[in-house]
């Protein structure tokens, strides 16, 4: 489609010299100081609910004051922490995981927090608990950067207790970013890993998973120029920017800043 942000194109002129002189759609040239997109987004991903861990069946009641770290991402680490052998499907590049946590077996009351593995604890808490009583919630728990694993960590202050944590949902970055007209990418989130300038007005954008069944939405940053974008199948979308010309009315390519947008 066409981009919002250019100078209205000059029509054309007469010359008594040398007939009708057509002029460029657009400012020629390139941009200075394109805005980037805003930050992306997280997108939520469901999943049918599936049991990451249950402390009654690997690693025992968090004792009073005690902060374990859990799996989460991949497919290792979970038997020994009571969880599904193989994990639930939570991909490498998830950032954030929706969660039903139950507290069981407490000897006293008390409290858990939970917080990406590595960092710092913090102060509010997702869920209180008492003894002899089970108790459920449903928190949203961030998890360490990615490629860092085991990727969340539950501290408990009270009981001891065991927990059980089942995932019903993950979040993952938006594929979004900003590329310059030499095919270099300018802004976006880290799910963009390449792109490369094929030819005039072509693009090849390679983002960090399989894209086949996806539908990417790309824009033009200058006015009056147009966008297209496809993904026949793989990782790399396929991106093509031109204008009409005046004169002609035929499409001729153009290098230039566009948006793309990948939603799955």
């Amino acid at each position: 489609m066409p981009g919002p942000w250019s100078t209205a194109p000059t029509p054309t002129v007469p010359n008594a010299s040398t007939g009708p002189v057509t002029k460029a759609p657009f400012a020629a040239g390139p941009l200075i100081n394109p805005r980037p997109p805003a930050k992306p987004e997280s997108i939520l991903v469901p999943v049918r609910p599936c049991r990451i861990a249950d402390t009654r069946y690997g690693g025992g009641r968090l004792p009073n004051g005690g902060a374990r770290s859990f799996y989460v991402r991949g497919t290792s680490g979970f038997a020994p922490q009571g969880g599904l052998s193989g994990g639930c499907g939570i991909p490498g590049n998830a950032t954030a995981v929706a969660l039903t946590v139950t507290v069981t077996g407490a000897s006293a009351g008390g409290y858990l927090v939970g917080y990406p593995a590595g960092t710092s604890a913090p102060l509010a808490n997702f869920t209180t608990y008492w003894s002899d009583r089970t108790v459920s919630s449903n928190p949203v728990l961030a998890l360490s950067p990615i490629g860092t694993d085991p990727a969340l960590t539950i501290k408990n202050s009270g009981g001891p207790a065991h927990v059980i944590m089942d995932v019903s949902g993950y979040y993952v970055l938006q594929i979004a970013g900003m590329v310059d007209p030499n095919g270099v990418i300018f802004a976006g989130s880290s799910r963009l890993l390449s792109a490369t300038h094929t030819g005039l007005g072509t693009y090849s954008v390679t983002v960090d998973s399989d894209v086949s069944y996806c539908t990417p939405t790309v824009t033009a940053y200058s006015g009056y120029v147009y966008a297209s974008a496809y993904d026949f199948n793989g990782s790399s979308v396929q991106v093509t920017l031109w204008y009409l010309d005046s004169t002609t009315h035929l499409p001729t390519g153009y290098d230039g800043y566009f948006y793309l947008t990948v939603n799955c």
